[in-house]
């Protein structure tokens, strides 16, 4: 065990700790496998680096496994670098004992069976880092994966047999996810996983924040010499104030690059690169403060989990007009995202052709919605409702006025209720939920709120005032059904949009209403009750009087039941990650070795024994019986077949061996077809040959 090693947060070992819970726990999932495999999603800069490192460390500690291997498809020496020291600083023993390496996409090939340093993937942690880098089915991290018969798309039956665990570690997992939560038959899909969500800790300031803080602008002027001082002023406004200089952080390439450089020609403004061609600085250069406004412009770097010091950093810019979201998430903007800032936050700066409210809709993909583009996701492009202004609503909250003490004013809501005064009605809610704790108790201790919610309604109110509030009077029966809707919202601890959902399907009518814009504290309250207590439920009529109030919140952060009756909407997976179950059972485009075809995921032991490869058959039909993620055909890779022992199943010939016998039970059982097509001819005096295993309904 490690000594004096650096202390873990709360926040990474409540994460660390389900994670750890799932790996060591005996459960199988669905009767079959137990669930080696777990996707744990932080937002950028969270503290994810220190989070698998907890896991690594209680994996080694508890003998759940014996090594850790950290994988990586970037090829940046700088996040390489940061990786082998974050590793040597939270488990150094295990690092230094060589049980916990760092390998980066340019040494995967190192790491192949037939290489210099082959893995050993009995009892082994295998955390890959980043994973949306290198994702695509046929790159260095598939083939790396392939050659020890393992990959992304889920638990497989080789990785219960070697006891070999996945931790898929990223802050934008779209692709992943779309695959993982597919209801689609067009689309890809995986086989079992966990997911974790690892939340912010205290003080996280992350891309939902810059929007909130008013930090998130989009440039409005095209780049070109004409509008030369314009951009020379925005520098000298943010970077360039005497004895507090910073710097300006622009990604930029091609034309844009050219043109931004002549601008600065002949100017106090300096100019540095951190590009793939030219390095004449660092980022821990960046901790320093610079002696004059300093651009610096990148190119093909700064993504995907480098931290960046943001002390003196005045403000950056994406100046790509289409990028991905996930590629504009792990860039600038997430660069800036963390902990650690100076005395204040940079810009975030955005081409004029992005929406710069695309954060909300990045945020809503962490609750099951949707994002805008992402690597190797389909189907995710934004539609019109699904506008970034659009808020979600809360359950409604009594409020209940009360003397708060001998010296303290009464509030009297239900005096200025009965004035039917807006202006009355506003001053006294705003009097009552914010001089008063019980409304902020009532918050914290709400079950229906996620934290992400409370979080929000709490910071608001430090803020509100009374113009702030929107009044909804309910009088001469105007409202009638809005206000059944709310006092059955109030008894069920939900929204009024679904019940006003669940009588707009009676009706005929499957859409919700569409809220943008709404005020984020509306108080609900009863001028005219015989209007509302007339024909209705007793128990209802009982729970209101005239002075009745209720504060209904709406909020940016998706509420608890937006997940519970919209489900999730991740798109579809390309078929092309090697996160869907086709990266197993299809053809890549590529050539690639025999790991990454049919029999891929069986255990070692199916081609010797007859009763493991009819077990692990049985298992890929039943998943395909049971309508999972399988593509119901096994293929060996062209030119090639696989080879099964004569006599662990009694070969005399293709029509006479153990090997039909077999497959014919498991036919019947699922009341399927399964053809097997053996390799043409002869055979060899131990082995015989299978070229296809396909099977279908009757």
């Amino acid at each position: 065990m490690d000594l004096c090693r650096p202390t873990f947060y709360p926040n990474q070992i409540a994460a660390g700790d389900d994670v750890v819970a799932l790996f060591h726990s005996t459960l199988v999932d669905d009767g079959t496998l137990k669930t080696y495999y777990t996707i744990l999603e932080a937002a950028v800069q969270v503290g994810k680096t220190g989070t698998y490192n907890y896991i690594a460390q209680q994996m080694l500690e508890l003998e759940v496994v014996d090594r850790v291997y950290i994988l990586c498809g970037s090829h940046e020496t700088e996040l390489r670098d940061q990786a082998i020291a974050d590793s040597r600083t939270y488990n150094k023993t295990a690092f230094d004992e060589g049980r916990l390496k760092v390998i980066f996409r340019g040494a995967f090939k190192h790491h192949y069976p037939s290489g210099s340093s082959p893995l050993n993937m009995e009892r082994t942690l295998i955390i890959v880092d980043e994973s949306h880098l290198d994702q695509t089915r046929g790159q260095e991290m598939s083939q790396l994966l392939a050659e020890y018969g393992l990959n992304m798309s889920g638990t497989l039956p080789i990785m219960e047999e070697k006891k070999t665990y996945i931790l898929s570690v990223d802050a934008t997992p779209y692709s992943e996810l779309a695959a993982l939560y597919s209801k689609s038959e067009s689309g890809g899909k995986s086989l079992s996983k966990n997911h974790i969500v690892l939340q912010p800790g205290e003080g996280y300031f992350g891309l939902l924040d810059y929007k909130r803080e008013g930090l998130l602008k989009r440039m409005r002027r095209e780049i070109t010499l004409g509008n030369r001082e314009y951009f020379r002023g925005i520098i000298r406004t943010h970077c360039g104030v005497s004895g507090n200089e910073k710097y300006a952080i622009i990604r930029a390439e091609g034309k844009k690059l050219a043109t931004l450089l002549k601008i600065l020609e002949s100017t106090e403004i300096q100019v540095r690169s951190f590009t793939t061609k030219k390095t004449d600085i660092s980022i821990a250069d960046l901790s320093t403060k610079p002696d004059a406004p300093t651009v610096v412009f990148v190119c093909g770097r700064l993504r995907a989990g480098k931290v960046v010091p943001k002390e003196h950093i005045g403000f950056v810019w994406e100046t790509s007009d289409t990028p991905n979201t996930d590629v504009l998430i792990q860039g600038l903007w997430g660069r800036m995202c963390g902990y650690q800032f100076g005395e204040t936050k940079p810009l975030i700066i955005l081409s004029q052709s992005i929406d710069s409210h695309c954060v909300t809709d990045i945020k809503r993909f962490s609750k099951g919605l949707k994002p805008l583009r992402a690597t190797n996701v389909s189907g995710t492009h934004r539609e019109h409702n699904w506008c970034a202004s659009e808020r979600f609503q809360c359950p409604p909250i009594r409020l209940t006025p009360k003397v708060r003490g001998d010296d303290a004013e009464y509030v009297d809501l239900p005096t200025a209720i009965a004035s039917r005064k807006l202006s009355h009605i506003r001053t006294a809610t705003h009097t009552l939920i914010t001089a008063e704790s019980d409304f902020a108790n009532q918050i914290l201790e709400a079950s229906f709120l996620t934290t992400e919610q409370k979080n929000e309604i709490l910071e608001r109110l430090v803020k509100i005032t009374a113009d702030d509030i929107h009044v909804r009077r309910m009088q001469n029966n105007s409202e009638r059904e809005y206000f059944m809707d709310l006092l059955r919202a109030e008894i069920e601890n939900t929204s009024t949009l679904k019940h006003c959902s669940l009588r707009s399907k009676l009706e005929g009518n499957d859409t919700l209403p569409h809220l943008r814009k709404h005020p984020y504290f509306n108080v609900i309250v009863v001028c005219d009750d015989r209007a509302y207590k007339s024909g209705i439920l007793p128990e209802l009529a009982d729970t209101f009087n005239d002075g009745s109030a209720w504060m209904v919140c709406y909020t940016d952060a998706p509420s608890m039941e937006e997940v519970r009756y919209k489900g999730p909407t991740h798109g579809e997976e390309n078929k092309k990650s090697i996160f869907s179950i086709h990266s197993l059972l299809e053809k890549p485009d590529s050539e690639l070795s025999v790991g990454l075809y049919g029999l891929h995921g069986f255990r070692d032991a199916a081609f010797t024994n007859s009763r493991v490869f009819q077990e692990d058959l049985r298992l890929w039909v039943d998943l395909w019986h049971r309508g999972k993620a399988v593509v119901p055909v096994l293929r060996a890779s062209p030119g090639e077949s696989f080879q099964f022992s004569k006599l662990a199943f009694a070969h005399e010939s293709a029509k006479k061996n153990r090997m039909v016998t077999l497959v014919k039970e498991i036919e019947r059982e699922f009341q399927c077809k399964i053809h097997v097509t053996f390799g043409k001819g002869r055979t060899s005096a131990t082995h015989f040959k299978v070229e296809e295993i396909v099977w279908h309904s009757v």
